[in-house]
């Protein structure tokens, strides 16, 4: 492998720099520049100088410091004589065995394994002593709580539960199973199912007075112009004077009743018809029973 001074000087002769200006730059003499270069380390300063000088070359140059570096260093190993550092030969120094020693080490081992032998030996037969002893008295003890005399007549004896038949559990748990479901059933029929409202839509054809009741409430008056729409909802039913019978049209529970009568007439309905609740039908006698004046008037 070619030395650091070497390589380093063919780096600078294929990049066409001249001694010189290594010179300048490295601020190191032209002299030992080339020295360096020739690889003539005899006549070259310490390695840390080169080191520093290799640095600054390689700068210059653009190369890689720490691979210039570790050429200087394999350089400098294959000759020891540069450095002025011999490697020296490992040297072992040998102390003879000394027989008193190994004899008592062995003594010191033996009596180790002794005492280690006898704390074992006693701590095992003590856990197995009071495990022994442990033992009787949880056996007396479990006899002098559950060991019992003889059971007098009319006694239960202790800790004995009496026994239960499967077979009575299951048909006690049927017959309960069967009453939850009667009285569920029974329930079932003392609630009535919900009543679905009973509904009422009115369209006007043209201007109508109406006076109408619903349910228990009040009687109420209402007055339509052409193209106006009035729904009402009912539990029990509605009760209708129409002053106006052709006006109006009318739907109840969904289903068309068309015009209510001719126009101009003036008609009383009951819905559901001829169903109507008897409190409903007593308000429509008293509201029939007032003078057709006021509802000419109205008209």
């Amino acid at each position: 492998m070619d030395g650091p001074g070497e390589y380093l000087k063919r780096e600078r002769e294929l990049r066409g720099v001249s001694i010189d200006e290594i010179s300048d730059y490295t601020k190191v003499s032209v002299r030992l520049i080339r020295a360096f270069e020739s690889d003539e380390h005899e006549s070259l300063p310490e390695p840390i100088f080169i080191r520093g000088l290799i640095r600054a070359y390689c700068r210059r140059l653009g190369l890689d410091e720490n691979d210039a570096l570790l050429r200087y260093e394999l350089f400098l190993k294959d000759h020891p004589e540069i450095s002025g550092i011999q490697p020296e030969e490992p040297h072992i120094e040998e102390h003879p065995r000394s027989p008193t020693l190994v004899f008592a080490a062995l003594v010191l081992v033996g009596l180790l394994i002794i005492l280690m032998s006898f704390f074992l030996i006693s701590r095992w037969s003590g856990v197995e002593v009071a495990t022994v002893e442990e033992a009787a008295f949880e056996e007396e003890t479990f006899e002098e709580e559950h060991v019992a005399g003889p059971v007098e007549a009319g006694e239960e004896a202790p800790g004995v539960e009496e026994a239960v038949d499967v077979k009575d559990v299951d048909v006690k748990e049927g017959e309960k199973e069967a009453d939850i479901l009667k009285e569920a059933d029974t329930l079932e029929e003392a609630v009535p199912p919900p009543v679905e409202p009973h509904k009422l839509a009115i369209l006007a054809v043209e201007r109508t007075w109406i006076k109408y009741v619903i349910d228990d409430s009040d009687p109420a008056e209402v007055l339509l112009q052409p193209g106006e729409r009035v729904s009402w909802e009912a539990r029990k039913g509605f009760f209708l004077r129409i002053g106006n019978a052709g006006g109006v049209y009318l739907t109840f529970d969904g289903e068309p009743l068309g015009l209510a009568g001719e126009s101009g007439e003036v008609v009383e309905l009951t819905l559901p018809r001829d169903q109507g609740p008897a409190d409903i039908r007593e308000t429509a006698e008293e509201m029939g029973s007032q003078g057709t004046e006021e509802d000419a008037a109205a008209r």
